[in-house]
């Protein structure tokens, strides 16, 4: 299961935790990575965000938690 969480940095910079069950997560930032999510927060669109910048941007380890 892939939950999704809001956070401040430790700069002060909004990001989203990404965290698969069973596994360490990760973070991206949101100001222009994920802009719908950066505005309003988590919700069904977050996902789908997430996938496509992992899709253009992620790590080989990135991907293969989310199965892309």
């Amino acid at each position: 299961m892939t939950t999704y969480k809001i956070k401040l940095n430790r700069n002060g910079n909004k990001v989203c935790v990404v965290k698969v069950s069973g596994e360490r997560g990760f973070s991206i930032q949101t100001n222009g990575s994920l802009i719908q999510t950066h505005h309003t927060g988590v919700g069904h669109w977050t996902s789908g965000e997430v996938s496509d910048y992992v899709k253009r941007y992620g790590t080989k380890r990135q991907k293969e938690l989310l199965g892309l």
